[in-house]
């Protein structure tokens, strides 16, 4: 989990995945480019590799629980406070796309203050939820509620990724339609 002031702009990832595509690109060889079939497949792997997908964050899952002792102070539910047991659960989240989207903020965005929650894998978990009582529905509730902020910065994310996309994918045809040309000259 981190703050989204310590995330980066969405701007800094699309620099850097520009600089490695275009040293990927110098470093293709005459056999990545020279056949039409060979040549396409080239542009079909950058693509894949250098296009953001966007992230799609699916239904939660409850993964685990256990039961704790744990002290409370004083409050008005509970004027003594004092120890009590409670649930600790932990819920993930599975999700689809570019998870460097989770490593960002969007660009002249404002997002909400908060914790943002980086994925292990393909999920997002989101643990130490605590309840007085196993209640799938308000746990349920309770962890789409911890990864708002999350949900919030992914779906801008997700639209200015698209637009960086519709701009790069013609961009990685020009760089390699180059490098292609550049290279079968330089073979000949």
């Amino acid at each position: 989990m981190k703050k989204t002031t310590d995330l980066e702009l969405i701007t800094d990832l699309f620099i850097k995945r520009k600089k490695d595509l275009r040293l990927e690109v110098g470093n293709l060889q005459l056999d990545d480019v020279n056949e039409e079939s060979v040549f396409n497949k080239t542009i079909d792997r950058f693509k894949d590799k250098y296009l953001l997908k966007p992230v799609v964050i699916g239904d939660p899952e409850i993964k685990n629980h256990r039961a704790i002792r744990k002290n409370f102070p004083p409050s008005y539910q509970d004027p003594m406070g004092g120890e009590r047991e409670v649930y600790e659960i932990i819920v993930a989240f599975p999700f689809t796309g570019s998870a460097e989207l989770f490593d960002v903020n969007p660009e002249n965005v404002r997002v909400s203050f908060g914790r943002v929650y980086t994925p292990v894998g393909n999920t997002i978990t989101v643990d130490a939820i605590e309840l007085n009582a196993l209640d799938k529905p308000k746990t349920l509730a309770e962890a789409h509620d911890k990864i708002s902020v999350t949900k919030e910065i992914i779906k801008e994310n997700n639209i200015q990724a698209k637009r960086w996309n519709e701009v790069m994918a013609t961009q990685i045809e020009q760089l390699l339609n180059e490098q292609r040309k550049q290279l079968i000259d330089f073979h000949s």
